[in-house]
This record gives structure tokens, C-alpha cells and sequence, in this order.
């Protein structure tokens, strides 16, 4: 292989991983929920970002949580009520909680027969940096 060759076979390879990144940041990865009620573990290795996460939650082009959540289903002092791994699950998918609920899931994963019961995926879902962000978000509402 040449000079050339070489370059830009590293290049493609450089690429290609780049996009696995950004795919696998879209592409859900397993989570434990524990106890119908739960998902304990965060799905990323890094904590959440309050500040990002009402971003997400404003924007409508996103999580748009804000869009529904005032007035009676206003978020107040909702992160002195629930823990992190409870808001968690209600942001991942909430038909998970409270299937009687119509409410889109928001980053979720097909059952093990490969069909996804969930709530209908919004046109743009989360990614699970974005999940953690909401989560760290919503644990500051405390009043």
C-alpha cells in the first residue's frame, strides 16, 4: 500500500468511526429498569448538565417538555418528589409507569421479540447525553 492509499484509508476509517459515534449516541443502549418503577443506572458514564437540560426541555424541536408540562402538569418540585432514577424512567418512557398515558417515549429500546411497544417515538428523540441532562434538570425543581 502507498503513501496515498494509506491516507486515505485512515481517512475513511477516521470517518466511518466518527459516524459510529454519532450513531450509537441515537441508538438506545439496554438499561435495567428495576421494580416497574425505576431506572437506577444513568445511561451515559457522565453526569447530566442542569443548564443543558432545560434546553432540551424548552425546545420543541427536542424534548419540548415545557410544551405540555404547565399548568396542571406543571414540573413544580417534581426533583423533591422523585429520585433520578424515577425521573429517569418517566423521561426514557413513561408508558413504562403509566401505560393508560398518552405520552411519547423519548429514548427507548424494542422489547427482546423485537417489536417496540412503547408510546410512539417523537420525530426527533433523545439522545442519552440529552436523557441525563432532563434528569440533572428536573432534580433542581424542588420548589
Amino acid at each position: 500500500m502507498n503513501g496515498d492509499t494509506h491516507v486515505r484509508s485512515l481517512a475513511l476509517w477516521l470517518v466511518l468511526l466518527a459516524a459510529a459515534a454519532t450513531a450509537g449516541d441515537r441508538d438506545p443502549a439496554a438499561y435495567v429498569v428495576v421494580d416497574g418503577v425505576s431506572i437506577p443506572e444513568p445511561l451515559t458514564g457522565a453526569p447530566g448538565d442542569a443548564a443543558r437540560g432545560a434546553a432540551v426541555a424548552a425546545d420543541p424541536a427536542r424534548g419540548g417538555c415545557l410544551a405540555c408540562h404547565r399548568g396542571a402538569a406543571a414540573l413544580d418540585g417534581v426533583g423533591s418528589r422523585l429520585d433520578a432514577g424515577r425521573l429517569r424512567l418517566m423521561v426514557v418512557n413513561y408508558a413504562l409507569v403509566d401505560p393508560g398515558v398518552a405520552k411519547p417515549a423519548y429514548y427507548d429500546i424494542p422489547d427482546a421479540d423485537g417489536h417496540d411497544d412503547a408510546a410512539p417515538l417523537p420525530e426527533t428523540r433523545l439522545t442519552a447525553g440529552d436523557v441525563e441532562d432532563v434528569v440533572a434538570w428536573l432534580a433542581t425543581l424542588t420548589e
